[in-house]
């Protein structure tokens, strides 16, 4: 199997997107190292263990640039080598930006956005060394990043998230460019609605409305986002892209 005997880590894969996705690299095999500032279900941590792969789960604040560092040191001291990357921890802090707050702007830039840069930073050094040990063909890893559909359409009270995402994205077209020499891919996924504690907050005739605009009629699912996740990882020859995984409501 092509992930068996990987390891990935996964930020924010406690809960909703980040245990789907999770579940499917550990369905595959892969060493799963799961960060997340909140306590983990020992549900989540059970099923993961049952797939006879590694579990490590580790609490950490990935806003915070030096603890990043702390994560990937952990991270290689705990495996040895990492080939995956996901950065997909995100919070929410919706307000009009008439009643938007400093501290509801700066601390979604630092989860969604700067987290992305900090982890991404920290493990070029782990990459660069596996790359060499590798040889100039060899596969030394992949990273994706998790942007939103938001970051392309405009949403009344999601200016601080919105612009965040899209940072996530063209950060994701840099970071691309720079790790391809090292045999690195760099991707994001874009998800649209997906089923979430987030989203379960808009019900009857809003929700109905909300998916009679999407092209295929329904929510997505974090088994949707997982899955593209679990390919972008295995192709070594997508890098710069980002996916929308939104049922088609973001087509042009």
């Amino acid at each position: 199997m092509y992930f068996e005997g990987k390891t990935a880590i996964v930020t924010g894969g406690g809960g909703g997107i980040g245990a789907g996705i999770c579940r499917e690299f550990a369905k595959r095999g892969c060493n799963i190292f799961l960060a997340d500032k909140f306590d983990v279900s020992q549900t989540l941590i059970d099923e993961l263990n049952a797939m006879n792969v590694k579990v490590v789960v580790y609490k950490c604040d990935v806003g915070k640039f030096d603890a990043c560092k702390k994560l990937i040191d952990d991270a290689v001291s705990e495996f040895g080598q990492i080939e995956y990357l996901v950065n997909n921890a995100g919070i929410v802090r919706d307000n009009l930006i008439k009643n938007m707050t400093e501290e509801e702007w700066d601390i979604v830039f630092e989860v969604d956005l700067k987290s992305c840069f900090s982890l991404t930073k920290h493990i070029w050094p782990v990459f660069e060394k596996q790359h060499m040990e590798a040889g100039e063909t060899g596969s030394s890893g992949s990273i994706i990043n998790m942007s939103s559909v938001i970051g392309f359409n405009a949403n009344i009270g999601q200016a601080n998230y919105g612009s965040a995402k899209a940072g996530v994205a063209h950060f994701t077209r840099h970071a691309a460019r720079e790790f391809a020499k090292l045999g690195v891919t760099v991707n994001a996924l874009a998800p649209g609605f997906i089923i979430s504690a987030i989203t379960d907050k808009l019900q009857g005739p809003d929700r109905e409305r909300f998916l009679s605009t999407i092209p295929l009629k329904r929510a997505g699912t974090a088994d949707d986002i997982a899955a593209a996740a679990v390919f972008l990882a295995e192709n070594r020859y997508i890098t710069g892209q980002v996916l929308a995984i939104d049922g088609g409501i973001n087509m042009r």
